[in-house]
């Protein structure tokens, strides 16, 4: 079979960039445009394992060094996580993602004969024109462009939540609000945050003197809002519990933020895509 550099570099280039998407989504883990592009290039870059003949087992074993460092170098670059269990966390979920799409393509493989796919070293390389996977790939974005309308707008129905918030033995449940404008990340952890505008809770964790932050567990990261922008205390101690008027309960992986509710009601406010 006849490969082409061009189409290797850009399927695999295509092929990291949904790798990074799905597990962005999986793991509800904010990443930078620029970083998922600098990222997929890398992911393209890889590619280029196929070219090489491993003869040896020795040569085999380089092989797999660099596609390792590769999967490691690629979710850094993504996520720009520097806890070296969440990256772990992270390479072994795309090594799944990994292996669920080589295995699709290995069926095709044996399927077509390998007049389609073509894969060593770790890689695929789809026999097709250029044109052909652009075309693909448009498709596979408008695909998963409608599944986020269609998910995004089950949410926007009217539905109410409640959110219970857990540390030890203390316990609070506040009303909660589901909005997609949320979009506050731990800089430090990567998770993302669920902010409770909560007098109580904000006095309970003795707030307003900075001293009893890292005694408590929390720390300040920055907050933009309508209002411009502030600092925030941040913990990840705790789990907090997302419940709907029709009983569906889950608990979700993130930190909580905490604000005075300022004479307003107590409430909590979340991504509706952490319940996905």
């Amino acid at each position: 079979m006849k490969i082409y550099l061009d189409v290797l570099f850009i399927t695999n280039t295509v092929i990291t960039l949904m790798y990074i998407s799905a597990l962005a989504k999986i793991t509800h883990t904010s990443a930078k445009k620029a970083r998922v592009r600098l990222a997929a290039l890398l992911g393209g870059l890889s590619g280029m394992l196929l070219i090489f003949n491993t003869e040896s087992f020795w040569e085999a074993v380089m092989i797999t060094v660099a596609k390792l460092a590769a999967i490691i170098s690629i979710v850094s670059i993504a996520f720009g996580i520097k806890q070296k269990k969440r990256i772990l966390r992270l390479c072994l979920l795309y090594g799944v993602l990994n292996l669920i799409f080589g295995g699709c393509c290995l069926i095709i493989w044996q399927i077509s004969g390998g007049r389609v796919i073509y894969m060593r070293n770790y890689t695929v390389y789809f026999d097709i024109s250029l044109l052909d996977m652009l075309i693909c790939a448009a498709l596979a974005y408008c695909a998963v462009s409608v599944y986020d309308a269609v998910t995004e707008k089950a949410f926007r129905r009217s539905c109410r939540y409640k959110t219970k918030y857990t540390v030890g033995d203390y316990e609070i449940t506040v009303p909660a609000v589901a909005d997609s404008g949320n979009a506050l990340v731990d800089i430090f952890t990567g998770a993302p945050v669920v902010i409770f505008c909560c007098s109580e809770l904000f006095d309970h964790f003795d707030l307003d003197h900075e001293n009893y932050f890292r005694l408590n567990g929390f720390r300040l990261i920055p907050c933009r809002t309508i209002n411009g922008e502030s600092l925030i205390p941040v913990t990840s101690r705790g789990k907090v519990t997302v419940t709907d008027d029709r009983d569906f309960s889950k608990e979700i992986r993130c930190c909580i933020g905490v604000v005075r509710s300022d004479g307003s009601s107590s409430r909590a406010i979340f991504d509706p895509a952490l319940l996905q």
